[in-house]
């Protein structure tokens, strides 16, 4: 499979952008002093299999799947596996401990809670 190597010069990228994420791009317009996502299309680039900070940014490896290749100027983005990456809780109970560590006085003014039965 062919590889397509990106790099982000002298920004920071998502924390949380992982080996086995998933890179989209979407082309982008301008409109006078605005830059703009173009259109609702996004295409599927591949998997991301390498990430490498060095001094001037990062470098990303990913496993090609898309026969187009964004230009310095798309939106490039990725999405987490749903799969691998889910949100919710699983088990039977949960600790929750809220602390103020904050010399002044606070107020919660709410928490909520997901719960579902994930076993029987």
């Amino acid at each position: 499979m062919p590889s397509l190597k990106l790099e982000f010069e002298n920004i920071n990228t998502n924390i949380s952008v992982q080996i086995g994420d998933c890179v989209y791009f979407c082309k982008t317009k301008k409109h006078e002093s605005d830059v703009y996502v173009g259109d609702d299309t996004k295409i599927k680039l591949g998997i991301i299999v390498d990430i490498t900070q060095n001094d001037s940014g990062y470098i990303i490896m990913i496993d090609l799947e898309s026969l187009s290749i964004p230009t310095n100027k798309d939106f490039i983005f990725f999405s987490k596996d749903n799969i691998a990456n889910l949100s919710t809780p699983t088990g039977y109970y949960a600790n929750i401990r809220f602390v103020n560590d904050s010399p002044y006085k606070g107020e919660m003014f709410a928490a909520s809670c997901e719960v579902f039965e994930s076993s029987k």
